[in-house]
């Protein structure tokens, strides 16, 4: 889990993972020896048959403790995690838990490692099938992903008659958060961002990183006076991340956005253009009122 994401709350998150790796470890060390030496303690065999030894119990609840840990990290550090795989990641201890549990009412099965193996195969197939159009810093779709879901959109307005609406955001003066504060909260500048429009925006859009401080929006089924109404608490986000985050001042965004008529016949390519002009006339307005 801690692969996929930043180094916010490291201190803490290295405390947790200690201990997991202690109750592994321990695990692990516990049960070698008593399959070794046959000690009966958690589980054996007898004529091919599963029993349950004395120490089953306390080490099932053990293990469910552990799992339900593995819940609370996932959601207690859910801002660190790379924001296109907030949802995946869940998958680890939601599979490892259910298996847990059937272990415990299913005398004849050990299900556990089962439900934990299932979790990371999920886990890396979403991973695999999501990386090569993920930007690593911010977690959103990158260049290639969002070319691909822009193609797709008016292919589908052109067949469907469904339009939709996009945006371009640029960060205001991002390089001043560079100069003053280091690379390291630019980085973190874009994170930042990046949640603020994933939590504004929601699951009904395709979001990635355009490129540098340049994102890219498009919305399914929303108008141009949603968009707009969803902008405006987007500079209501930034500017509240802006003080948190000791920005200097004039950090914000800039947008430019147009809804997608299917009867237009405009090219993915075209249309990309038509919102970056947008964008680039409003980054305009706002440097020539500061």
């Amino acid at each position: 889990m801690d692969c996929w994401m930043d180094d916010g709350n490291k201190k803490l998150r290295t405390t947790f993972r200690i201990a997991f790796e202690i109750f592994a470890v321990t695990n692990f060390v516990l049960v070698f020896l008593a399959t070794v030496f046959k000690t009966k303690w958690f589980y054996y065999f007898e004529d091919g048959v599963y029993y349950r030894g004395e120490f089953f119990y306390p080490r099932a609840i053990l293990l469910m403790i552990f799992i339900c840990l593995l819940v609370v990290y996932a959601i207690a550090f859910r801002n660190n995690i790379m924001s296109e795989y907030k949802q995946a990641v869940l998958f680890l201890p939601a599979f490892a838990f259910i298996g847990s549990v059937l272990q415990v009412f299913l005398a004849e099965l050990d299900t556990t490692y089962a439900g934990i193996s299932l979790g990371c195969l999920i886990l890396f197939f979403f991973y695999q099938s999501r990386d090569v159009n993920v930007d690593y810093l911010s977690g959103l779709l990158n260049r290639r992903g969002l070319d691909i879901k822009m193609q797709d959109m008016v292919k589908n307005a052109a067949s469907t008659g469904r339009d939709f609406t996009a945006v371009m955001i640029d960060i205001d003066n991002f390089k001043e958060i560079n100069d003053s504060l280091g690379h390291d909260a630019g980085d973190k500048a874009i994170k930042v961002v990046a949640d603020i429009l994933v939590d504004i925006f929601g699951e009904n859009a395709y979001i990635g990183r355009f490129g540098g401080d340049e994102f890219c929006i498009v919305v399914e089924e929303a108008s141009k006076y949603e968009v707009s109404k969803k902008i405006d608490i987007l500079h209501t986000h930034v500017a509240k991340a802006s003080r948190k985050h000791g920005w200097p001042s004039g950090v914000d965004v800039s947008c430019g956005f147009e809804e997608y008529y299917h009867a237009s016949g405009m090219s993915a390519k075209e249309f990309q253009q038509i919102i970056d002009r947008l964008m680039y006339n409003e980054k305009q307005r706002h440097h020539a009122s500061l």
